[in-house]
């Protein structure tokens, strides 16, 4: 048959796929596919299929109740006493755990390589959710919230979600700040936001804070459209997430406390004659026209002597 229909599997292929025994009987592997499955592996897999090829292949494929995994599928022609191939013989691999590692280890070299380019921190947090959103196993929105002073939680990455939607979506708020490590699930009615002009895109979240030795940083979330179990994968890439974000956090504001130590004068915070030469470098580059005025506070020098520093410095900061 043109579709390879599956005329056997055991009781470990029905446990991953969530199918019971004999419903997957005549069925093609297709059923098997959602909504991030990627079509070009699995043309080339039904390829191999179809011409009795051996050959392995990781795929993206999802159980009965929508729960995606990353199945590694190896092929084995199976021949009779002649040389014909009538069935093939199929072992399949959860590489979930497997892939998810590889996805944050690339993730997090595309984040260092941004923090290198860019120490702005919410360009960073937008790169995270948009990435997150591309390679992560559910289709997931996501957002990453950092916690203000005034212990409110301000979006500064927001993957695909219109941002109307996710301010009023957010799951935490200073009432959320308990310290606590722990996921949380929230569940979303149509209901529950009636003054929301959008219909409503997802149906559940989780959250997790972001946490650098006991102090709160800030949450990230991933919004489903569909209710899935937590399970320990989903834990622990959480874990390393927010792992990532805080380190990413760390080292961007010391990138911006280096820049501001190599641009400003720590007495007064004004730019220094390092800045101006950047700038000034900038603007000769980009060929731009304009004239230079340089003042010289001719009684500074003597503020100095007689009042001292830090009299000399806060006359720079009022006349800055």
């Amino acid at each position: 048959s043109d579709q390879l229909p599956i005329v056997y599997y055991n009781k470990a292929f029905a446990q991953l796929s969530g199918y019971a025994d004999q419903q997957l009987i005549g069925q093609s592997l297709t059923i098997l596919s959602g909504d991030k499955t990627d079509s070009e592996i699995e043309t080339e897999l039904f390829h191999h299929l179809k011409h009795k090829i051996a050959n392995d292949f990781t795929i993206l494929q999802y159980t009965k109740d929508f729960n995606a995994f990353w199945n590694h599928l190896t092929l084995h022609p199976m021949q009779d006493e002649e040389g014909n191939v009538q069935f093939i013989f199929m072992t399949c691999e959860d590489q979930t755990d497997l892939m998810l590692n590889k996805m944050l280890a690339k993730l997090e070299r595309e984040v260092y390589a941004e923090l290198e380019f860019d120490d702005d921190l919410q360009h960073v947090l937008q790169v995270i959710s948009e990435q997150i959103e591309k390679y992560y196993v559910r289709e997931a929105f996501c957002t990453i919230q950092l916690l203000q002073q005034d212990q409110t939680y301000k979006i500064f990455g927001n993957g695909s979600m219109p941002v109307s939607i996710s301010e009023q979506l957010c799951p935490y708020d200073s009432s959320s700040n308990t310290g606590t490590n722990a996921i949380s699930i929230k569940t979303y009615t149509p209901n529950d936001y009636p003054c929301l002009k959008e219909k409503l895109p997802v149906k559940v979240s989780w959250t997790k804070p972001i946490i650098n030795q006991y102090q709160t940083l800030g949450s990230v979330s991933l919004y489903f459209k569909h209710v899935f179990d937590l399970k320990q994968s989903d834990i622990e890439f959480f874990n390393r997430l927010t792992q990532l974000i805080s380190l990413s956090l760390k080292y961007g504001k010391q990138k911006q406390q280096l820049k501001k130590l190599a641009y400003y004068d720590i007495s007064t915070n004004i730019p220094n004659a390092h800045y101006f030469n950047n700038v000034l470098d900038g603007w000769i580059e980009d060929e731009k026209e304009g004239f230079i005025s340089i003042i010289q506070p001719a009684e500074y020098s003597h503020i100095v002597d007689l009042y001292g520093r830090a009299a000399g410095d806060e006359l720079l900061k009022q006349n800055e």
